[in-house]
């Protein structure tokens, strides 16, 4: 139960990005993001109430489909005016693009795999692929389970556990906040491919260390799982959200993204 528990979350994460390839261009991403933030706190608030499985079974459901919708939301900063030159400029150039991507007509679903001049298919793959790397990593593993792997393969009481939960949520958090400052200095491949070696030689070192049974070991593996969890932090937490549409034409963004985020 506590797997399926844990699993539905992601289940409903992926009939909302289905939900929002169908309907995400006719609402336009306020009403997708209006329409998936109260999804969310509807979810949140029969999980916090809730006094049965089923009733958290629901609960996670409805929170789920509002991550992959929401997700795709923009936020924009409204700091510049209006006539202010660069978002003068900036206007005219979408609306360019927009007048040429309406020329060719209604988006067809077949165009996602078309191997033309803008490699659409290639950049589709490119990005469900990143995405399914990003859950193939093994971090839900941890962020969903760490307390009970805690307990179940080092053995550590249960306080102590949550207490490291809780760091390892912390140093979690932190982490995160790296891509803010410095993800576009560094570009997207490169740090992507940093960050995967770490986290390999990372989950390496627990698989080695707790292998030899003993309580200095299984100490020294925590460490690990704090380095894994802060260099996944830098990178993949935030970054494939933002890869997908990136990647994607214009034309195609919306479908493309709402797809790659359901294999996520």
């Amino acid at each position: 139960m506590l797997g399926t528990l844990v699993a539905i979350y992601d289940v409903g994460a992926f009939f909302g990005a289905m939900l929002c390839s169908a309907f995400g261009e006719k609402l336009g991403r306020q009403r997708s993001a209006y329409i998936g933030l109260g999804t969310m706190i509807v979810g949140t608030a029969i999980q916090t109430a809730s006094f049965s499985a089923a009733q958290m079974l629901v609960g996670r459901i409805i929170t789920g489909l509002e991550e992959a919708t929401a997700v795709l939301a923009a936020v924009e900063s409204k700091d510049a005016t209006e006539t202010h030159p660069n978002v003068v400029a900036r206007r005219d150039d979408i609306l360019h693009v927009l007048e040429l991507e309406h020329a060719q007509g209604p988006v067809r679903w077949g165009e996602l795999f078309e191997n033309n001049e803008t490699k659409n298919r290639r950049r589709f793959f490119l990005a469900i692929g990143i995405q399914v790397f990003q859950q193939m990593s093994g971090v839900n593993a941890l962020v969903y389970y760490i307390p009970y792997l805690l307990q179940t393969s080092m053995g550590l009481d249960e306080k102590t556990s949550l207490w490291v939960s809780g760091l390892n949520g912390i140093v979690f958090f932190l982490c995160s906040a790296y891509p803010i400052f410095f993800l576009d200095q560094f570009g997207r491949p490169k740090p992507f491919m940093v960050v995967s070696s770490v986290q390999a030689l990372s989950m390496a070192m627990v698989a080695i260390l707790l292998s030899l049974t003993t309580t200095s070991t299984n100490y020294a593996a925590i460490v690990f799982f704090f380095t894994y969890i802060a260099i996944y932090g830098t990178c993949y937490m935030g970054t494939p959200w933002l890869y997908s549409p990136e990647l994607l034409p214009l034309r195609l963004r919306a479908k493309g993204t709402a797809i790659a985020t359901s294999f996520g």
